[in-house]
């Protein structure tokens, strides 16, 4: 079904058709979670999340059906190898497909050294990997998508100087997004923990903790991650899939590397959490510097001055939500979900409020941008 949905999705973008593309990995997420909220607590956590998971994956396809069909698109069951194109796709896909099994491989090795550990520990950290993969789906994968289309028009044209600004345009829009989303979620990781999990009893308070560690090591990395989304799209719109196979099976050796180091000597399973955002800092840095010497080099010096506004404004965002949390504990009854929530809520209503006037008095606008970029007639 996610293999059919993404045919969709690259229909889609070649038509610049993209918000049905870009909403679909965030329906596909919000499906697992529902799978963890809804259908975990009636049928067990292994069918939950299961059904999570395939409730997610229909959305994904099925929001993208009618888009698809206006375009006069419809299925068909011909298979013609002889069209043209279809060798220059299967030659540039195959890469993808072997980065895609080192991924899968990748997993295994980390369900592996997990039975090293407790029992439940591979369910305590599928547990925080999922809630860090939203943020990665919402931001990383979304802009990802939406900007691939006028990378190739870039590439096509040989412009790259567009190609560049195009690149570093839609970083410090993945930037601009998920380092403030790191820095709450890794303030607020009990709350999130024990609003989801912890009070209706599936986890206990040291299971709770547990989960909210490995959660803040895999938060780390969440910009490092959605970063290498639009870092590989770049590569994938200049007819390169090679480069980002060679730059993840370097940093999946890594990951298994460190995780068999880290678990044997530490014996916690949020080690894991900690040697993947290791290898995904690693992963971005490799293919922005491959992407560096490709393209005969960047001019940077506006991207660096956005990146320090984002890290100052993240800062000061961080420090009043810090200090909004030790001051609502005075009024709040944080054993209840409802004042949990009313924490969680006015912690991060308080915080964006406070990042995005930061952002403005150092004079950056991305939000406005980011905005601009969606309406009638623009493109990424």
């Amino acid at each position: 079904l996610l293999g059919m949905s993404n045919v969709l999705s690259s229909i889609l973008n070649s038509h610049h058709k993209i918000f049905a593309a870009t909403l679909s990995p965030i329906m596909y997420n919000l499906g697992i979670i529902m799978g963890a909220l809804v259908f975990e607590p009636l049928v067990g956590i292994v069918w939950g999340l299961g059904l999570g998971v395939a409730f997610g994956a229909f959305m994904h396809f099925a929001i993208q059906l009618w888009p698809v069909a206006r375009l006069g698109f419809k299925f068909s069951w011909d298979l013609d190898f002889k069209f043209e194109g279809v060798k220059d796709v299967i030659r540039l896909a195959t890469p993808r497909m072997i980065g895609l099994a080192i991924a899968q491989a990748d997993m295994f090795v980390d369900v592996i050294l997990g039975s090293f550990l407790p029992v439940g520990s591979i369910a305590l950290l599928n547990y925080a990997n999922r809630l860090q993969t939203m943020p990665v789906g919402i931001f990383g994968m979304a802009i990802a998508t939406a900007c691939f289309p006028v990378f190739v028009q870039k590439s096509v044209k040989k412009d790259w100087q567009g190609f560049n600004q195009v690149l570093f345009k839609n970083l410090k829009y993945v930037l601009f997004f998920t380092i403030p989303t790191t820095v709450a979620m890794v303030l607020m990781r009990v709350e999130i923990i024990r609003i989801l999990f912890g009070q209706s009893g599936k986890l206990s308070w040291f299971e709770t903790r547990s989960v909210a560690f490995a959660l803040s090591l895999y938060a780390i990395s969440i910009f490092a991650q959605s970063t290498v989304y639009i870092l590989s799209r770049a590569f994938y719109a200049v007819q390169d899939t090679k480069t980002p196979v060679v730059a993840s099976l370097i940093s999946v050796g890594l990951n298994s590397l460190l995780s068999f180091i880290l678990v044997i000597t530490v014996q916690h399973f949020s080690m894991l959490a900690l040697s993947y955002s290791i290898a995904s800092l690693v992963n971005m840095t490799l293919l922005f510097v491959m992407l560096h010497h490709k393209l005969g080099g960047f001019k940077i010096n506006s991207f660096l001055q956005s990146l320090l506004a984002i890290l100052s404004s993240s800062l000061v965002m961080g420090l009043a939500i810090w200090a909004m949390r030790y001051g609502l504990q005075n009024f709040l009854d944080l054993s209840r979900v409802r004042d949990l929530a009313i924490e969680i809520s006015i912690c991060s209503l308080v915080g964006v409020g406070i990042y995005f006037v930061s952002m403005s008095a150092l004079g950056k606008n991305e939000m406005g941008n980011f905005l601009n970029s969606f309406k009638k007639g623009k493109k990424c």
